[in-house]
């Protein structure tokens, strides 16, 4: 969109900007990071000269191992598992600990097949823990 590129065309030439209430942001010392989902092959073609000129540094991101993958899985599926034993004893909550065992090993045990997108799989391990729940 012609009018986000302009913002962050004048954000980047003047080191500033006016908010909503009318008040000079200065940005002088500060590091700004833009994050967009363009690929190496699109980033030169939707992006215009005017804009990319004022960038500094360019990283593309790489997709993650599937090691890395079944950690972000595993640590995932630990952390929510603590934490919803955490909150049935805050309520007081009488459970059983192999029930919360056994869910644990249910969300492991899911194929998650070769998504590597992190917010989908996060939203498969908790779209799967809340149909655990329910049942």
């Amino acid at each position: 969109d012609k009018a986000i590129f302009d913002f962050f065309y004048e954000l980047l030439e003047d080191g500033s900007y006016t908010d909503l209430n009318g008040d000079v942001v200065d940005l002088n010392g500060y590091i700004i990071i833009l994050t967009s989902n363009l690929t190496k092959h699109n980033y030169f073609e939707k992006l215009p000269e005017s804009l990319i000129s004022r960038i500094d540094m360019c990283e593309h991101f790489k997709n993650l191992s599937p090691i890395q993958r079944d950690e972000f899985i595993y640590f995932t599926v630990i952390e929510l598992i603590n934490d919803y034993e955490e909150y049935l004893k805050s309520i007081a909550q009488e459970y059983n600990p192999e029930e919360i065992l056994s869910m644990q090993k249910a969300l492991l045990e899911i194929d998650y097949g070769t998504e590597n997108n992190l917010r989908r799989v996060k939203r498969i391990i908790f779209n799967q823990f809340s149909k655990i729940i329910e049942n």
